[in-house]
């Protein structure tokens, strides 16, 4: 039975991966929010991720930035006397939000600041209209066929599947994306982690600067994260750090100052 599954799989992936984009690019945003670049223009942000690093700050810390954009499960800090909003690639884990306490976090900031912008196109499809009324959504803005091995196997050998996922992000990617007066027109999406593609949606108001908490790009999370979600002590991280230098220098060259302080504490 399991093999059948896998079979079909196989078939069906790339169908659904294509649909999925298709309703995404429906459903989102065509336009920027004039809050967005209110929000993030002229200012010092913190984008805060859940790696270790989290663990060595304090609410102080927190105090110094102007605006605070927490990564998944990290909206659980969110300090409501600050200007906060919610960022993540990955629907699943918007998902299991959904279903924590601290979901209550997300419902105050509201759609306008609560932003989704998915990786994997298949987790688009067969979401309640009550999930996605939460969350502005936002689509990659070109995708294309990656073959990825599969981790079952069929026949005794781990079969090849396509998948409809973003474009690489590369320099000309980023330029076409950077030359367009509306971001959401060209958005560029890394698979690899959220807290990339949260630093080009916030560099694209002209911050003053942009500096990361919590994103190690390593091994294990916070422990005040991972105490009631410990499925979720994992690092799919590969080359982020590398991508996080490409980034930062260029975004040098714009004018937008980027650091990592998950690194320096």
């Amino acid at each position: 039975m399991k093999m059948i599954k896998n079979i079909i799989s196989m078939f069906t992936i790339p169908i659904s991966s294509r649909i999925g984009y298709i309703k995404l690019k429906k459903q989102s945003l065509k336009t920027d929010l004039t809050q967005w670049h209110q929000s993030f223009h002229n200012k010092n942000i913190l984008i805060v991720g859940s790696g270790p690093s989290l663990d060595k700050v304090d609410q102080e810390y927190y105090s110094r930035f102007d605006v605070v954009l927490y990564i998944n499960h990290a909206i659980k800090l969110a300090n409501i006397a600050q200007e906060n909003y919610f960022f993540t690639t990955d629907i699943g884990v918007a998902l299991n939000i959904y279903r924590k306490p601290y979901f209550s976090i997300i419902k105050e900031l509201k759609k306008d600041r609560s932003i989704v912008a998915p990786g994997n196109f298949n987790q688009s499809l067969f979401l309640s209209k009550r999930f996605e009324q939460y969350f502005s959504w936002i689509c990659a803005g070109d995708a294309e066929y990656k073959k990825f091995q599969s981790r079952r196997k069929v026949v005794g050998i781990r079969p090849t599947i396509f998948y409809y996922r973003p474009i690489n992000v590369d320099n000309k990617v980023l330029d076409k994306w950077y030359s367009e007066p509306n971001q959401l027109k060209y958005f560029p999406v890394f698979e690899i982690t959220s807290a990339l593609t949260a630093i080009n949606f916030v560099a694209k108001y002209l911050p003053k600067s942009i500096t990361l908490i919590g994103c190690d790009f390593s091994s294990g999370r916070a422990k005040k994260i991972i105490k009631d979600n410990n499925a979720y002590n994992q690092s799919p991280f590969n080359n982020a750090d590398k991508l996080f230098y490409s980034l930062k220098e260029y975004l040098q060259n714009k004018g937008v100052v980027l650091e990592n302080d998950s690194w320096k504490l």
